[in-house]
């Protein structure tokens, strides 16, 4: 753990979007539930429940995150914070006020989805 570590856990908990699905296993009989952040390249853990996948993908992003610290790398952005800085730019350009978007996760699907 490096001293990045805290700054990764509180960018880590940014609203992400999460992927989670369910994989053959290699020997054909058994399946895995692999979650993965798309918007992180490298983000993908899996487990034997949904909530094991999730909560494994979890240590896996901090880690990655903590990496792109200590290594002066950007930090990508979650996929719905680029949405709204591209829109912010177009819109303010037009002389349209700044675009207000909610982290409710029951208004984050509608965005999603757009």
């Amino acid at each position: 753990m490096s001293g990045n570590y805290k700054k990764a856990k509180e960018l880590a908990a940014r609203p992400y979007v999460t992927m989670v699905y369910l994989h053959l296993t290699t020997d054909g009989k058994d399946y895995v539930f692999v979650a993965e952040n798309p918007d992180i390249k490298g983000s993908k853990a899996q487990g034997l429940t949904m909530k094991e996948a999730q909560e494994n993908l979890e240590e896996v992003r901090i880690d990655l995150i903590e990496h792109f610290l200590d290594h002066n790398l950007s930090v990508p952005d979650p996929m719905w914070v680029a949405v709204a800085d591209a829109l912010n730019k177009v819109d303010n350009r037009a002389g349209i006020e700044e675009i207000e978007l909610t982290t409710e996760p029951e208004n984050l699907d509608v965005l999603l989805m757009v």
